[in-house]
């Protein structure tokens, strides 16, 4: 009886908070007067999550014996950060690319490396910006629109969104949909798809950055057959737009390709259902723009030993990327900011802190070209900021900058397990604070 009666306490204080949430988000401050327009459900809008909880609904923890010094890196600052960096992504969306996002070669892609430099220099880093200019050819869809039509009615699909490396059409096109369900060979068995655009459903791999459909070979299952198009429904609930980086297609692609989200997909899938005889109309602008740039940053912090941790993120994304990679921009700066207001003789390596651009995209050998294996990118990465931070250290004696006891020879001899990708806060404060104390 006593668990019962607990059990209902904390069902009816559950909710009391969320329904004081409701008010707080969908009718305004607290206090204010009820509002007298409609609210969205959740009061987020109409594709956000009905429940949500606020920052100040979690729970604070103590921090264990001796960690206390670790405060400062603090998750609502790392936050703050996150904020400042997808409020780019943002803007791009907002001036009106249907590409968006801190795209690589991007005016975007370099408000984001400048707000990194101003971030080193005023937690204190010793900062070099490098300047890229020899990208290669990157693939850049300018504008598109797909729709569906059938019995009586045209929708526009608007989680449409081009696979990378996908070519344009000429003007609009307009095809017959011929559904074949996982996109396995079993699934096109029978169906004749000459001329036409395949739909096909696929399900997010472990991790979410591939799909089934293109790990077994839709694309090339597709130009084989002769169809004239191929769109992708992910496979999951809702309706979002998704870019799997780059996966399952190679240049040059000879049809195009876009992914849908599930809702706009379903939608196609009934009206073959019901013989409503649809057609998908759809136009795909793209550019192969040359002489683009972007930049990496660094920041050296010395330390009092020749040691090295080197320390990465890098700055390109998709859309707002606040966890790929905004996150790791982020939890990179507060580290340097927390490790910049130790006193160097505390500090018993030096940190080299740099970004790196071009992750979604063709980089050329002087950003890191997609090397093969995760240990050779490792490699590379460490080679690279080897050579970057000794040359630092050379500008910074030429220039009587402070500190300049930190030695080329030390940096150079960085080796590739101290090279952290920063991908989430747990991971990066794990390898380098144990490696620092």
């Amino acid at each position: 009886m006593k668990n019962i009666f607990i059990a209902a306490v904390l069902a009816l204080a559950m909710t009391t908070v969320l329904a004081a949430q409701r008010g707080e988000r969908g009718a305004g401050p607290a206090g204010a007067a009820p509002a007298t327009t409609p609210q969205p459900q959740g009061g987020r809008g109409a594709f956000q999550p009905t429940l949500w909880w606020g920052d100040e609904m979690f729970p604070k923890w103590p921090y264990p014996a001796g960690d206390a010094v670790y405060a400062d890196l603090d998750g609502a600052k790392i936050k703050g950060y996150i904020n400042e960096i997808t409020a780019i992504s943002r803007k791009s969306r907002d001036d009106g690319n249907q590409y968006w996002g801190r795209i690589t070669g991007s005016p975007y892609d370099k408000m984001t490396t400048d707000w990194i430099a101003a971030q080193f220099k005023r937690v204190g880093l010793e900062t070099r910006v490098q300047e890229i200019t020899d990208l290669p050819e990157q693939w850049w869809p300018t504008s598109w629109e797909v729709t569906v039509g059938g019995g009586g009615k045209t929708v526009g699909l608007k989680t449409a969104f081009p696979l990378y490396r996908s070519v344009g059409t000429s003007g609009q096109a307009e095809l017959d949909p011929i559904w074949v369900g996982m996109g396995t060979a079993a699934d096109f068995r029978g169906r004749d798809v000459r001329g036409k655009a395949v739909v096909a459903y696929g399900f997010p791999n472990p991790g979410g950055r591939e799909n089934t459909a293109l790990t077994w070979g839709i694309v090339k299952r597709a130009e084989e057959e002769g169809a004239a198009a191929l769109f992708i429904v992910l496979g999951f609930p809702g309706n979002v737009v998704n870019e799997p980086t780059a996966a399952g297609t190679q240049p040059p692609a000879r049809m195009p390709i876009f992914m849908l989200g599930n809702q706009d997909g379903t939608l196609i899938r009934e009206m073959i259902e019901q013989d409503q005889s649809p057609r998908l109309r759809f136009r795909l602008s793209v550019e192969l723009r040359t002489g683009l740039k972007t930049a990496s940053v660094w920041g050296v912090l010395p330390g009092s030993t020749d040691e090295n941790i080197a320390v990465m993120a890098h700055t390109d994304s998709f859309f707002e990327g606040a966890m790929d990679n905004a996150s790791g921009i982020a939890t990179m700066v507060a580290l340097a900011e927390h490790y910049a207001k130790i006193p160097k003789a505390q500090r018993r390596r030096t940190m080299t802190f740099f970004t790196t651009s071009a992750h979604h995209s063709p980089s050329g050998d002087n950003a890191g070209s997609m090397p093969s294996t995760v240990s050779e990118k490792r490699a590379r990465a460490c080679s690279t900021s080897s050579s970057v931070a000794a040359s630092m250290v050379r500008a910074r004696s030429a220039a009587r900058m402070r500190n300049a006891s930190v030695s080329a020879s030390r940096i150079r001899r960085t080796s590739s397990a101290s090279c952290s990708s920063v991908a989430t806060m747990s991971l990066l404060i794990s390898t380098v604070l144990s490696g620092s104390r």
